[in-house]
């Protein structure tokens, strides 16, 4: 018996030996394991990871939102960061240091990243770092997720990113924002193949002295807003390289270059921007523009400057041409660049407002707040029930929830994804608060990286319960919000293409489901979700080269499926009117077809007041077909998303037959 006894005790002692032992210093702030991976804050606060002679793995999906690291308490006063032995990361590191504010060192030797696939707000808000050093093993070769990964790290004078590969970065939006102190960038190793997002990437780096982006690929880039705000010490942009043909946002994309001269963009192809306000706006020093062929210049110009006049000496070089005209010449006569005369005429001889009501703010963000309280007033209702909360700057997540909102009797708000504690969203936050009781609950539309973690951490310390849906990209947020809105059997469905909005607003209005789709199939996902809806039918909205055959095809499998293929977007939204609002239409609802911002909240309450949402673009070819749906529909009502620069008086005047 004894014998046993010691054999079981040396097989223990064994067991032991085999087992990590992590060595904590009696002087240690705070310490402890996470995830197996051993941490401790010395006496200096410097903030040690790993141990010396171990290889420690943190489990994939660790560290899947932010705010979830035990050092939490201690980002305030942690002055360094280093690792000790072997740390290997997996899965996503979003905020893993972010708002460590008096750090000022950060070594990452020995942090292997190989296995990471986010770094989201990685050292975002970590104003006093001055120097970072990348061991070896840091790679970056499988991250999507590069969104605000330096933001805000003012006082790095140098960044050495030359080694990044960034191959699979789906977002880069404001990576380097408010790296005020920078003075250059290599970013001649960056692959931005995939890159759909890169808005605000360089925003606020007012030391940059200049900017070599030849490596750029910018095929599959939707958003560019801000791509270069307040790049003030920018002499010269050399963006000819860019492709542009699937970009819908520019806003401010160079806006507040104080001393920007030259400015390239003759690749441009600006037949998909919507959204483009204030462009160039400030950068008054601009002697030459070249343009190319498909670069229409009201895209770039409009809102540019408080004074053309500031631009009375600015050159136009379109496509290789030493020399064109001037702005000045430009802004008032010459018509070689659509849409510029044009727009100016229509200012100078705009309509007072009859009739039809407006819903607009000054911007997206108290234009969304004008639809909120003209929805609760048509709820009839002193105080809401919930709210849904999205990202203003891009627009899938909104219209993806326009039916689950219907179904909450929620209003859509929105906030701004750069600046979540800037005042357009504290605005939003504020407007929740005053028209939302505590306790009642905010959903937010989107993943972390379209609506950031501390909105939704401001809304639960204001008492509020609050719900996310989100998903891996776009259309697994869609597919999230339509579950949460627990859609029930033999429902009809509509289907549109997820990489533009026009189709997808439009169909806001109807009151059913939107799925969104893209390529050449349905994901497993959609597919496993449709196995279980048993929707009554599909309507598809768009052309094969929106909605492709195949995924017609796929979904005949589920239910009878028709669609709507109308030449345009215009078209396509007269042909939702008919289908889904026959007969007489006493109320329409307007919005502008070119631009998102205004009528992306306004889906649920098109539906709420109902009649449809028609698009427009001010044409009179478009106008006319709405006119002659309105005639025989017998409309006398309209309601406006935005103001006259979306859709003006005389457009709404026109369409409803007010002369």
């Amino acid at each position: 018996m004894l014998k046993k006894l010691h054999i079981i005790l040396l097989c223990a002692l064994m067991v032991l030996a085999l087992l990590p032992t992590y060595a904590f210093a009696a002087g240690d702030v705070a310490s402890g394991t996470y995830h197996g991976v051993p941490w401790r804050i010395t006496a200096t606060y410097e903030l040690v990871i790993g141990q010396k002679g171990t290889t420690s793995t943190f489990e994939a999906g660790g560290f899947r939102q932010y705010g979830l690291y035990p050092w939490e308490g201690y980002r305030a006063s942690i002055k360094s960061v280093r690792f000790e032995g072997k740390v290997v990361g997996t899965g996503l590191m979003n905020g893993m240091f972010s708002n460590c504010t008096a750090m000022t060192k950060a070594n990452l030797t020995g942090f292997e990243t190989s296995q990471v696939t986010g770094m989201n707000r990685l050292f975002a808000g970590c104003g006093n770092l001055q120097s970072l050093t990348f061991g070896s093993g840091f790679r970056t070769g499988a991250v999507n997720d590069l969104a605000f990964l330096f933001s805000g790290c003012s006082k790095l004078r140098t960044l050495d990113v030359s080694g990044f590969d960034t191959g699979s970065a789906e977002t880069m939006a404001c990576m380097f924002e408010k790296c005020s102190s920078l003075t250059s960038l290599n970013l001649l190793s960056f692959n931005t193949a995939k890159a759909e997002n890169l808005s605000g990437m360089f925003s606020g780096c007012s030391s940059l002295k200049s900017l070599n982006l030849k490596s750029f690929n910018t095929s599959n880039a939707l958003y560019m807003g801000e791509m270069f705000y307040q790049c003030s010490s920018l002499t010269k942009l050399d963006l000819s390289m860019f492709n542009t043909s699937k970009v819908f946002g520019m806003d401010r994309i160079c806006g507040e270059c104080t001393n920007l001269k030259s400015l390239n963009v003759s690749s441009f192809d600006t037949s998909m921007v919507n959204s483009s306000s204030f462009a160039l706006t400030h950068s008054d020093k601009l002697q030459e523009i070249a343009l190319g062929p498909k670069t229409a210049a009201r895209a770039l110009f409009l809102y540019a400057a408080p004074d053309p006049g500031a631009w009375k000496r600015t050159r136009l070089l379109n496509g290789t041409a030493a020399s064109g005209p001037t702005i000045d010449n430009l802004y008032h006569y010459d018509k070689n660049y659509p849409g510029w005369y044009t727009a100016v005429k229509e200012e100078a001889t705009a309509q007072p407002p009859a009739s039809p009501v407006r819903l607009a703010g000054a911007d997206r963000y108290a234009t969304s707040r004008e639809i909120a309280t003209a929805f609760k007033k048509e709820l009839g209702v002193s105080k809401l029930n919930a709210v849904c909360v999205a990202d203003g700057q891009n627009f899938p997540d909104a219209l993806a929830g326009a039916y689950f909102a219907s179904q909450k009797k929620a209003p859509i708000l929105v906030v701004h994804q750069a600046a979540p504690t800037g005042d357009k969203s504290m605005a939003t936050i504020n407007y929740i608060k005053a028209n939302l009781p505590k306790g009642k609950t905010v959903y937010i539309l989107g993943g972390p990286g379209s609506v950031p973690e501390i909105v939704e951490t401001t809304l639960k310390k204001a008492g509020y319960k609050v719900q996310r849906l989100w998903g891996a990209n776009r259309y697994g947020s869609n597919l999230s919000i339509l579950k949460a809105a627990n859609v029930k059997a033999g429902t009809d469905f509509i289907v549109c293409t997820g990489a533009q909005f026009a189709d997808a607003l439009s169909a806001s209005a109807t009151g059913k489901p939107v799925l969104l789709v893209a390529g050449n199939k349905l994901t497993a996902d959609q597919k496993a979700y449709l196995k279980t809806i048993h929707a009554k039918s599909f309507t598809i909205v768009g052309t094969t080269k929106d909605v492709a055959a195949s995924i017609e095809a796929e979904l005949k499998t589920y239910a009878p499926t028709t669609r709507l293929a109308g030449t345009t977007i215009y078209d396509r939204s007269i042909q939702i009117a008919k289908k889904f609002f026959p007969g007489t239409q006493v109320h329409i609802n307007l919005a502008d077809g070119r631009n998102f911002p205004d009528a992306l909240c306004g889906g649920p309450l098109a539906a709420k007041l109902g009649g449809p949402l028609l698009l427009t673009d001010g044409s009179s070819a478009v106008n006319q077909k709405i006119r002659t749906y309105t005639k025989a529909a017998k409309t006398g009502k309209a309601t406006i998303f935005g103001g006259p620069a979306s859709v003006s008086d005389a457009t709404a005047n026109y369409i409803l037959g007010i002369k």
